[in-house]
C-alpha cells in the first residue's frame, strides 16, 4: 500500500512539474515571438544603409576613376499588388570621381554631396518570392561639393564652382530578400549633364586649378549595395 502511495505520489509530482515546465515554454515562445520583428505587409516604412561607387562620365571628365562613399536614408514600400511593390525612398550619398592626373597642381578628385529621392517599381519573380527586380528614375538636389588637388583642397563650397544643383536620371535594381530585411544592389545612370560650361572659380584658386573647365560635360553613374530594414 505504501508503494502505490508513493507511485502516485511520484507521478502526480512528475505530472505536475512537466506541465509547469510545458507551460513555462509556451510563455518563452510566446514571448520570443512578440519581440520578433513584424513581417511585412502592404505598407512598410524603413531605414536603408550602404555603400556607393560613383564614377563621372562625359567628355570633360577624361581620365575618370571610381570614388566610394556612403549612402543612407529612409524607404517606403507599398505592395499593391501580389507581385508589384512601389517603393520611394529618400537618401543623401557622395558621387563624383577621382582622377589620374598626377602632377601637383592637377585637380585629382571631384566629390558632390547630393539629397537624393530615387522612385522604382518592383517585380517579384521566382515562385520563393526572394527575388525582385526593379526600374525607375530619380531626381537629386547638390548639397556640397569639393574640387581638391594632390597639394589638397581647392574649392570646397557648391556655390564656386560650375556644377548644376539637380540631377536626374534612370535606376534599375535587384533585391534579395531575406526574412527581416532585403539586399539591394542598383546602378544609377544620370541623363542631365551636370556641368554648366561655365570656367571654373576666379580669384586665387583659378591659378592653381589646372586643367581649365573646357565646358565638356559631367554625367554621373553610380553603382551602389544597400541593406535596407
Amino acid at each position: 500500500m505504501k508503494k502505490l502511495l508513493l507511485f502516485l505520489y511520484l507521478f502526480t509530482f512528475i505530472s505536475i512539474q512537466l506541465k509547469a515546465q510545458e507551460e513555462a515554454e509556451i510563455d518563452s515562445d510566446t514571448l520570443f515571438y512578440r519581440v520578433k520583428p513584424a513581417s511585412e505587409g502592404k505598407l512598410k516604412l524603413g531605414v536603408c544603409l550602404g555603400v556607393q561607387m560613383s564614377i563621372l562620365s562625359g567628355n570633360e571628365a577624361s581620365m575618370a576613376l571610381p570614388l566610394i562613399g556612403i549612402i543612407g536614408g529612409t524607404s517606403f514600400r507599398y505592395n499593391f499588388a501580389k507581385k508589384f511593390t512601389l517603393q520611394p525612398a529618400i537618401q543623401i550619398g557622395f558621387k563624383g570621381s577621382r582622377f589620374s592626373h598626377t602632377e601637383p597642381d592637377y585637380y585629382n578628385s571631384l566629390k558632390l554631396l547630393y539629397l537624393e529621392a530615387p522612385m522604382q517599381l518592383f517585380y517579384t519573380y521566382q515562385q520563393e518570392e526572394k527575388n525582385q527586380v526593379g526600374i525607375g528614375f530619380y531626381f537629386a538636389k547638390l548639397l556640397n561639393a569639393n574640387l581638391s588637388a594632390n597639394s589638397g583642397s581647392l574649392v570646397f563650397n557648391s556655390n564656386a564652382l560650375p556644377i548644376n544643383d539637380l540631377d536626374w536620371g534612370g535606376v534599375a535594381s535587384w533585391q534579395l530578400k531575406f526574412p527581416y530585411f532585403y539586399l539591394q544592389t542598383s546602378y544609377k545612370l544620370g541623363l542631365s549633364n551636370i556641368n554648366n560650361g561655365q570656367s571654373w572659380p576666379t580669384g586665387d584658386n583659378a591659378s592653381v586649378i589646372k586643367p581649365v573647365n573646357k565646358g565638356g560635360s559631367f554625367y554621373n553613374q553610380t553603382f551602389s549595395l544597400q541593406l535596407i530594414f
